[in-house]
């Protein structure tokens, strides 16, 4: 859940610059680019690990953290003793629970449902258009002349006309000099793309944001290539004739999609190369700032990096050694587990490492005689944890009787 939060807001910031520095240049097949890149970075950049440095300040390892027992991997488990057993007069009544795990996938499956026969139906009735229909080679394009007036959109390497209109006047060459340039430039791979990420991500608000600026910015690079051709005014005029028209189908490149001020704007507008330079400049440093607020923080200091103690274990050869040995990596051991919980480690990063530790300790301790255990206890485990009459007590290891040390097995 979290890593879905991140891939979205990565993917509206994205948005958000390209909407208020990039859209405003003449930059549209490189605004293309960045918009398919912002969409696939979005679900990478917070797969990206930055390893972040951490000083832990401990002033004493045996004193500091007592009860021993407290810092170990036991402690996050409740001890039986000190929960008070509820009794059935005291239990709160049955409630109705509602299965929200549940009910969350069943949501989330027909959505997918959804989108995915939403899909299929669209390609379904552009394939029926392309079969049904008569289909003519005109200037190196594939025409599908449509018995309906509708508005010239194109698909792949299909350009959709109206037959009545071709029959009478032909196809204006504003109008196909506009398709030529999706069908030439691949721009319903572009819609496709968004379109099958929506079947999977259909709570994506980013992907809705997304396709929009996708589309219109294949606008964009249509008029740009029309208005080298023909004047402004001129493609204007052509652009209002075909208002009137019927919309294409949804996922075709339409020639009046969408007919706003704004493509009126951008077909008039030109770029300083200086300001250009600067825009592209700010967007290396905007990337760096995306991936460092986006990416995963891993603190290096509190993974266990080496198998010190696995290595110390198997390297320690005199007995007169093992109680010194034993007591500097059970210190050490005992900061790791407190960075641990302190910094909240991945498990899969941080509880492996401490479990291989714990055991080549308890293998050091078998190697040790009754005298270096003791003594190891008492430098180690100035605490021992008693279980009198159902409560649990912390003792002194130098204050306890004999018995309780045999209960303890020492």
């Amino acid at each position: 859940m979290e890593y879905l939060f991140k891939s979205i807001l990565c993917l509206l910031v994205l948005l958000l610059f390209h909407r208020l520095v990039l859209q405003q240049e003449v930059l549209h097949r490189f605004n293309r680019f960045f918009l398919l890149a912002a969409i696939i970075g979005s679900f990478l950049i917070p797969l990206v690990t930055i390893e972040m440095e951490r000083e832990i300040a401990v002033q004493s390892i045996t004193s500091a953290f007592y009860p021993a027992e407290l810092i170990s991997f036991e402690s996050s488990i409740p001890n039986e003793s000190a929960i008070t057993p509820i009794s059935k007069a005291e239990s709160a009544p049955a409630m109705l629970t509602i299965p929200w795990s549940k009910l969350g996938w069943t949501i989330y499956l027909l959505g997918v449902a959804f989108f995915l026969i939403r899909f299929i139906r669209n390609i379904s009735l552009i394939y029926d258009q392309i079969r049904k229909n008569d289909r003519v080679m005109y200037r190196q394009e594939m025409l599908v002349l449509l018995p309906e007036s509708v508005s010239p959109f194109s698909f792949l390497k299909y350009i959709f006309y109206s037959k009545s209109a071709f029959e009478k006047e032909g196809i204006p060459d504003a109008v196909f000099l506009h398709e030529q340039c999706h069908v030439r430039e691949k721009h319903t791979l572009d819609i496709v793309l968004v379109e099958l990420l929506l079947i999977i991500f259909w709570f994506h608000p980013g992907l809705y944001l997304a396709r929009q600026a996708i589309r219109l910015n294949h606008e964009f690079i249509a008029d740009d290539q029309v208005i080298k051709q023909f004047s402004f005014r001129e493609y204007q005029t052509i652009l209002l004739s075909v208002l009137s028209s019927q919309q294409g189908f949804a996922l075709g490149s339409s020639f009046n999609f969408p007919l706003t001020k704004k493509r009126f704007e951008m077909m008039n507008k030109s770029s300083k190369p200086g300001i250009k330079f600067l825009k592209l400049a700010s967007l290396v440093v905007f990337l760096g700032v995306v991936v460092a607020i986006f990416a995963d923080k891993v603190a290096v200091n509190a993974v266990a990096q080496e198998t010190e103690v696995t290595d110390k274990v198997q390297s320690t050869t005199s007995n007169s050694d093992l109680v010194k040995t034993y007591s500097q990596l059970y210190g050490k051991f005992q900061l790791k587990a407190f960075a641990n919980r302190q910094f909240s480690i991945p498990p899969d990063q941080e509880i492996e490492a401490l479990r291989v530790e714990s055991n080549a300790l308890d293998q050091l301790y078998t190697q040790m005689s009754p005298e270096e255990r003791e003594k190891v206890k008492r430098v180690s485990f100035p605490y021992a944890k008693l279980e009198v009459a159902g409560k649990v007590t912390y003792k002194r290891f130098e204050d306890l009787t004999q018995k309780e040390r045999e209960s303890l097995g020492c």
